[in-house]
């Protein structure tokens, strides 16, 4: 709804191949139709050198997925520890694919996919340790119910959407 150019990945063509078929996409229950810029793939390579790439998988995705990504800034909506290395995903990022720091964001917060589809309002933190990655970030995503804050530590947006899931 913001306008932007999306490039979408997803491993199975055949899922892919089913979801521009139909020219839908199921999100937590929810049908919604894709939008016109909106382009699906299959194939990573599609995905490379964009100004921005979300990373929304699971964080035993990240060792398989991101080293062959190539962008500007990375954002990170993953929860959890990557599994080759124990690391958050942005520790990950940097010290074992050399991402500077400044390079990094991740998105946070107390939030639902189902909520944000149906339009219910809400709201998520941005947090980079640089503040202009961090204000790039909330910009790109924040809508009209989505509200996105800007943060200076990564590490505790990070730490705190593993560890509300465990509470």
């Amino acid at each position: 709804g913001l306008g932007h150019r999306v490039t979408a990945w997803h491993k199975d063509p055949h899922a892919v191949a089913e979801m521009q078929s139909s020219k839908t996409l199921t999100v937590s229950g929810h049908s919604i139709a894709l939008p016109a810029n909106l382009t699906l793939t299959s194939s990573l390579a599609d995905c490379s050198d964009a100004d921005f790439t979300i990373v929304a998988l699971p964080a035993s995705a990240w060792s398989e997925v991101v080293p062959s990504l190539s962008t500007k800034i990375l954002i990170s909506a993953t929860k959890g520890l990557e599994k080759t290395s124990g690391l958050t995903p942005l520790s990950y990022a940097h010290t074992r694919l050399g991402i500077k720091p400044q390079k990094l964001c991740v998105i946070s917060g107390p939030s639902f996919a189902a909520d944000l589809v149906s339009g219910t309002p809400i709201s998520v933190t941005a947090a980079s340790s640089d503040a202009g990655t961090a204000h790039q970030g909330a910009q790109l995503l924040a809508g009209k119910a989505l509200r996105v804050y800007t943060s200076s530590d990564p590490l505790g947006g990070e730490l705190g959407g593993i560890l509300k899931n465990i509470i």
